[in-house]
């Protein structure tokens, strides 16, 4: 709730959506081509915008055709690009088997990175990228802030944990006093400011927590 108390994150979001400033805004989402069950280079631009440095072999995996490509198509056809993390209970799979899909192609992201101790972050713009309802933008500024400042340990139950995320992530977008705020900072920034935000309430407390890092 502090990242998103007025008017400080009001003032915050707009400097981040400013089109005449450095920050992705909603350009990490607008960027074009997008197609909802394959990789582009489009989507490999759009994580240059949230300072996510490519090489020239994860492009390769991603956009030629191969065993790669193929499995990332196949997992996001899994995934439903209407599906919001806020209706994960409702999945028409259910949810446990909606999370072990999300966790799949995280995982096929990840591991385009070998051993880099960002792929998780890698893999999380990725997959925010292509079903931003379903999937956060996470990185250790965001992770760290959400556990009060705690160093990260992968896999022990805290914030930069997958399965922990989703279920933090899960509960503060259905958590009544967030949706409220956001729907207040949405409402000052497109209607009083005339601000152009992104569509999704995820996406937008997404920025919110990253611009309360910085």
């Amino acid at each position: 709730m502090a990242a998103l108390k007025e008017p400080e994150a009001v003032d915050a979001l707009s400097a981040y959506y400013d089109r005449d400033r450095a920050y992705a805004g909603t350009l990490f989402l607008d960027a074009e081509p997008n197609d909802p069950d394959a990789i582009g280079a489009s989507d490999l631009y759009a994580l240059t915008t949230l300072s996510m440095d490519l090489d020239a072999r994860q492009g390769r995996l991603l956009l030629d055709e191969g065993p790669t490509r193929l499995a990332v198509t196949r997992l996001l056809r899994s995934l439903s690009p209407s599906l919001a993390i806020t209706d994960l209970q409702h999945a028409p799979d259910g949810s446990a088997e909606t999370l072990r899909r999300m966790y799949e192609l995280h995982q096929t992201f990840r591991d385009l990175l070998g051993g880099s101790s960002t792929r998780w972050v890698f893999a999380s713009k990725l997959c925010a990228r292509k079903r931003p309802r379903l999937f956060p933008v996470r990185d250790n500024q965001v992770s760290i802030y959400l556990g009060g400042g705690r160093p990260l340990r992968s896999g022990d139950g805290w914030p930069g944990d997958f399965s922990s995320d989703m279920q933090i992530y899960a509960y503060l977008t259905t958590e009544t006093a967030v949706q409220a705020a956001l729907s207040r900072l949405r409402a000052a920034l497109e209607k009083d400011r005339g601000i152009r935000v992104d569509f999704d309430d995820l996406r937008l407390l997404d920025s919110a927590l990253w611009m309360a890092t910085n």
